[in-house]
């Protein structure tokens, strides 16, 4: 999985820190989608697709990796 971070379980520091749209990498899912993830350290942490408001787990979705967005430069 070159660029992305790997999640792991008893590891709440492998979940994202942030608020913003992030890449999902499932592990039952061979597609990449942008998602979000929500929650903490002390309650755990739930990803969901877009603005989803259903976690991915309930859609049967199990995230392993994630990565930022990259950025793009445009040239004019």
């Amino acid at each position: 999985m070159d660029g992305w971070r790997r999640l792991v379980e008893d590891d709440p520091s492998t979940f994202p820190q942030t608020d913003d749209y992030i890449l999902l990498h499932f592990e039952n899912f061979s597609g990449v989608i942008v998602g979000r993830c929500e929650g903490n350290e002390e309650e755990g942490f739930l990803f969901y697709l877009g603005d989803e408001i259903e976690p991915c787990v309930n859609e049967l979705l199990f995230v392993n990796g994630w990565m930022p967005i990259p950025k793009f430069e445009v040239e004019e």
